[in-house]
């Protein structure tokens, strides 16, 4: 019998993960992800004590291996071009293969991309291909000895600069509506004011609105319209914390944001999910990982213990890397991967239902704002959308036992004849 207890507790709590690890993950930090020759690759800085490799590491689905490149760097960007992987970093020693901070891979070795940036310091924060042409963004003033600021492309034989480029960083990269979209801390692009964001038609710059107050971390594509992240507050002159949408002529909130950075941008399965350094997104709790359904923020399990610097799809499934060390409670060391559950959305204004203590360990009771004498039918359902507890509660009974319940953040849906309501419960000991 508690044999058979063990495995059925096993099996819930093994539903109830939003995330869980990829094998034994790195011992480092990991700042990109891309999918090549059929594998994940996974570019930071970290160790790979079984041959020397130092920034860029290979999943299958079932074991890490090595990508071969013994050289110290922090990799922050990866594209596809010409049937090669383009890695791009922030160069932090001196290698002597001639890689740079930028390199390509042809799934056996690796090689320099002209001499890469000759300019100290200098890197390289984001990679796209556009026209069929490498797009490359970081800080730089030049790049294989050519004369380009902050932004270049690569044709596969030689580097060539964007007109007058941009005056600061550069940290993000997408194709939207036929145009290249650059992201990041500038304030000038081609020239001209143009406020952290800018478009270039492969010939001219110009504006994408006002632009946002401060810096633009990543851009993606979203149901046809383009998302920004970052750590601004303002998009186009109105209110937008840390994300916002453009489509095509004005920007928009998407809700109330976050509280603090957005740093990844991901579409997986028609949402949209964000990662970085909030903890809040819309009105939920949502420790640094979350998801927008086009209409209100999800929170995906308790979220990571620290920062989420990237996202990737692979297999189907959506990963996370950073610089945390567990996912939903458990130890992640800095990539998870995501089971694909439904998160956990609560009623925005919740009117009728106090519920305590909460987080809780064994008993939680309801209380009624308002006077209702009515049963009240009560569901549970955890962060994956499964229904664990449904009940009705009567009138002088409004307490609730979840002592065999795990710990873990669920849902507690609650209805009388007046009303529904949906609240947050924390199971914790």
């Amino acid at each position: 019998m508690l044999l058979v207890t063990g495995i059925l507790l096993l099996a819930f709590i093994t539903k109830a993960q939003v995330w869980t690890s990829v094998g034994n993950g790195t011992n480092g930090r990991i700042g990109a992800l891309a999918v090549y020759n059929s594998e994940l690759y996974a570019g930071g800085f970290f160790y790979n004590l079984a041959d020397s490799t130092w920034d860029v590491l290979k999943w299958n689905g079932t074991t890490w291996s090595s990508a071969k490149r013994k050289i110290s760097h922090n990799v922050y960007a990866f594209a596809v071009f010409n049937s090669e992987l383009y890695a791009g970093g922030h160069k932090i020693s001196t290698d002597t293969l001639g890689l740079s901070t930028i390199s390509r891979w042809n799934g056996a070795n690796w090689s320099p991309c002209g001499t890469g940036t000759n300019n100290i310091p200098s890197y390289i924060d984001a990679l796209v291909v556009y026209n069929n042409e490498l797009y490359a963004g970081g800080m730089f003033s030049s790049i294989n000895g050519i004369p380009a600021y902050n932004i270049a492309k690569w044709d596969g034989t030689t580097w060539s600069a964007l007109g007058a480029g941009v005056n600061n960083t550069v940290t993000s990269l997408t194709v939207y509506n036929g145009e290249l979209y650059v992201g990041g801390g500038f304030t000038t692009a081609g020239g001209s004011p143009a406020n952290n964001i800018a478009k270039w038609n492969g010939t001219t710059w110009s504006t994408v609105g006002t632009g946002m107050n401060t810096g633009i971390s990543a851009l993606t594509v979203y149901n046809g319209e383009l998302v920004a992240g970052g750590n601004f507050t303002t998009a186009g002159g109105n209110p937008a914390n840390r994300i916002a949408i453009w489509n095509g002529t004005t920007w928009s909130a998407l809700s109330s944001g976050m509280d603090n950075l957005v740093d990844a941008l991901a579409v997986y399965n028609g949402d949209l999910y964000a990662g970085g350094s909030f903890i809040i997104a819309g009105s939920s709790s949502a420790n640094h990982v979350a998801k927008w359904d086009g209409t209100s923020w999800f929170a995906l399990g308790t979220g990571m213990n620290d920062d989420v610097w990237t996202l990737g799809i692979y297999n189907s499934e959506l990963y996370a890397g950073g610089i945390f060390t567990t996912a939903d409670g458990n130890i992640a060391n800095y990539i998870a991967k995501f089971n694909g559950g439904n998160g956990i959305k609560e009623t925005t204004n919740n009117n009728e239902i106090n519920i305590f203590p909460n987080p809780a360990s064994d008993f939680v009771t309801l209380s009624l704002k308002n006077s209702n004498n009515d049963d009240l039918s009560l569901n549970i359902y955890n962060v994956i959308g499964l229904l664990v507890r449904s009940e009705i509660l009567k009138q002088n009974d409004r307490q609730i036992y979840i002592g065999d319940l795990c710990n873990g953040v669920y849902l507690i849906t609650i209805k009388s004849n007046d009303f529904t309501e949906n609240q947050r419960l924390i199971i914790q000991r």
